[in-house]
């Protein structure tokens, strides 16, 4: 294994580390009723849209709360691990609402 590959490796293990403990989380998602803790230079790295709305959007929002309306919270938890682990997260059953 090359150190770039083992870099690589090491930074996913500690991204998925950080969302399975939530430490050092910094934003909370809520989507329903369930709240996901997440770390918003993670989403914004993996999203164009946490981007902008971390980057605009929250600068009013002191408690780091984002509601997301439109989507459910399993799709959500699916896009969540993918961001997080890089772990394939389609099949048939999701793929409709994940493109949404």
């Amino acid at each position: 294994m090359s150190w770039h590959q083992k870099y690589l490796e090491t930074l996913a293990e500690g991204i998925g580390y950080l969302w399975s403990t939530s430490h050092f989380a910094d934003a909370t998602i809520l989507v329903g009723n369930k709240r996901f803790r997440c770390h918003r230079a993670v989403l914004a790295a993996m999203s164009p849209h946490f981007d902008v709305t971390f980057n605009t959007g929250m600068r009013d929002n002191p408690d780091g709360v984002l509601t997301l309306l439109n989507i459910d919270v399993t799709t959500f938890d699916s896009i969540l691990s993918f961001m997080y682990t890089g772990k394939d997260v389609v099949c048939a059953e999701n793929a409709e609402s994940l493109l949404r």
